[in-house]
């Protein structure tokens, strides 16, 4: 998917970001492998978040509240591209690249 490939994506919201975009397509593997990865414990000799049963279950649900602006726009391009790969992505991802350029303004 383009957007975890832009590079500039915490690797653990790219994990959050797959979980989800896997629920939403219905794929059993992706989202057991990307929630496996997120309850691992950081340190723990692979990638780990220490996320609890309850933090994924809100995620997978949409229960969650982003961080911040940015990963609301991330997680929204996700579940739109999910649900339909024939849309227009070039609103969102203005948006995305927009915000990440304020808070990259705003982190300096």
């Amino acid at each position: 998917m383009a957007l975890l490939r832009m590079g500039f994506l915490p690797n653990g919201l790219k994990r959050r970001l797959g979980a989800v975009s896997g629920k939403v397509n219905g794929c059993t593997y992706c989202t057991s492998h990307d929630c496996s990865i997120l309850k691992n414990a950081p340190g723990s000799g692979s990638e780990g978040w220490s996320m609890t049963h309850e933090e994924l279950t809100q995620l997978l649900r949409g229960d969650d509240e982003p961080g911040n602006e940015m990963e609301r726009a991330c997680f929204d391009f996700v579940r739109a591209a999910s649900q339909n790969r024939r849309m227009n992505f070039t609103a969102v991802l203005r948006r995305i690249s927009r915000l990440r350029n304020c808070r990259a303004a705003s982190s300096d």
